[in-house]
């Protein structure tokens, strides 16, 4: 009998991985959040970034296992959550917008930064609606015991952390590339019309009844 939970609850925890692995390996928020430090800011601050990512969804999922799925539920909670995201969003398409108009080619931000950085990635992760309704799914090893849902958690800290890790790498070497004046405002230009786009889809997401 106790195999057989064992087996069951390791099963639950692979499927677990494997599920929100896929989930970040659709692009969205924190892609272009992380892959706009990268490319602006250097690779150190992407890596703070990608570490502020991975603590704010393990922080969400730590709320939504222990309950806090059914303030979701409340109406207005959701359409507060869903302005708050949308609203940073559109915070961040301004900042590459203006990055977009620039008249010259800047240096790259300072290293001091990165807290900052990690502060913003923070909140893009806690935010995020779509990990929020992939936790808020029912998942047995969240019912069986707290100290899953600790497992879980660590899992979602190592998982995303580690991915936004290898795209902070992958996108600085496309950052280092990034010379001239026309490259450097186009690519923010792209990511403002992203962030703008992912903003709108929160906005309705939330706000539709």
């Amino acid at each position: 009998m106790t195999v057989s939970i064992l087996h069951t609850t390791l099963f639950e925890l692979l499927s677990f991985t494997t599920s929100y692995s896929l989930i970040l390996a659709v692009p969205g928020s924190n892609f272009l959040f992380v892959s706009s430090v990268s490319m602006n800011s250097g690779r150190r601050s992407a890596l703070t970034a990608a570490l502020g990512v991975g603590l704010g969804a393990c922080i969400l999922c730590c709320s939504i296992a222990f309950g806090a799925e059914r303030l979701s539920g409340i109406e207005s909670v959701r359409r507060l959550i869903a302005v708050l995201f949308a609203g940073q969003l559109l915070w961040l398409a301004l900042k590459s917008y203006q990055r977009g108009r620039a008249t010259e080619l800047p240096w790259r931000q300072s290293e001091a930064a990165g807290i900052n950085q990690f502060r913003i990635a923070l909140f893009t992760g806690l935010l995020n609606p779509t990990t929020a309704i992939f936790f808020a799914l029912p998942r047995p090893i969240f019912q069986l015991s707290p100290l899953l849902v600790f497992i879980a958690a660590a899992i979602v800290f190592s998982v995303a952390t580690a991915w936004f890790s290898l795209v902070a790498m992958l996108t600085s070497m496309a950052g280092k590339q990034m010379m001239s004046l026309t490259a450097y405002r186009s690519i923010n230009l792209i990511f403002a019309a992203a962030f703008v786009l992912l903003a709108t889809m929160a906005i309705y997401s939330g706000l539709k009844t």
